[in-house]
């Protein structure tokens, strides 16, 4: 708890409860360094009503230049905090790749996600697995996608519960990008979305798709931006493997396999 890191974390585990009340993290609270390969099983929580907290670093930054980033961590603890909530980061300006979490992640105002509360960076590659329960902003990989952020090549298949605004399988908001990534969960709550609760005037979301059998409204809740192939499908899109063609018929990398 409350960790600064400004160089290299790797390989750490954490398993014990961390609790505080400043940047919270299961293995980093504060973060302007990388952090690889490092995984919690604990329970992380934090009662301050600015700063974020995540299951394995509260807050990841950049300064300086610095080429921060997160790779290939993992969380199955369970989440709780007050404004910034993430399975893998409470807050992230900096990349994060590679990542998933099985945790249930709660956050009690706004800003709560399977992978990051809030980010401005590049998430890329990701999975949540875990019940996604927050008061605003709520997202299965991403609560608040702002300015500059670029979510893509990502998936959920836990359930989103909003109690006020703003809810997607995805994004809770999306003032950025969104691309090529699925939702299997259920989404519960005001201005709900099969992807995206809120796209702003300036997001863009392209190439995603939702069961339509688990969440059976529309794919962004309130389309401000604007929006290419948000479908909704049926399980068998997913099952056969369609739903993986279509994600991979855009990518020149190797991601989904149909």
């Amino acid at each position: 708890s409350g960790c600064y890191n400004e160089g290299t974390v790797c390989c750490a585990y954490n398993a014990d409860t961390v609790t505080d009340s400043g940047y919270v993290g299961g293995v980093v609270g504060w973060n302007h360094g990388s952090i690889s390969d490092c995984h919690n099983s604990g329970t992380v929580s934090s009662t301050s009503p600015t700063m974020a907290v995540g299951g394995v670093v509260g807050a990841t930054t950049s300064t300086g230049g610095s080429a921060a980033e997160v790779t290939g961590c993992y969380n199955t603890g369970n989440v709780t905090g007050v404004a910034g909530s993430g399975g893998v980061a409470g807050y992230a300006t900096t990349n994060v790749t590679n990542c998933y979490n099985t945790g249930n992640i709660t956050s009690t105002k706004r800003d709560a996600g399977g992978i990051a509360g809030g980010t401005t960076a590049v998430i890329k590659k990701c999975y949540n697995t875990g019940k996604i329960t927050g008061y605003g902003y709520v997202g299965g990989v991403v609560g608040d996608n702002d300015h500059e952020a670029i979510l893509r090549s990502c998936y959920n298949t836990g359930n989103v519960v909003n109690n006020h605004s703003d809810c997607g399988g995805i994004a809770g908001r999306n003032r950025s990008i969104i691309t090529n990534c699925y939702s299997i969960g259920g989404v519960e709550g005001y201005n709900a979305g099969g992807i995206a609760g809120y796209n702003s005037l300036n997001g863009e979301i392209s190439n995603c798709y939702y069961d339509v059998t688990v969440f059976t409204g529309k794919g962004i809740g309130d389309n401000s931006g604007t929006s290419t192939n948000v479908v909704g499908v049926n399980p068998a899109a997913f099952t056969s493997g369609e739903v993986a063609y279509l994600l991979q018929s855009v990518l020149t990398e190797q991601i989904w396999r149909p």
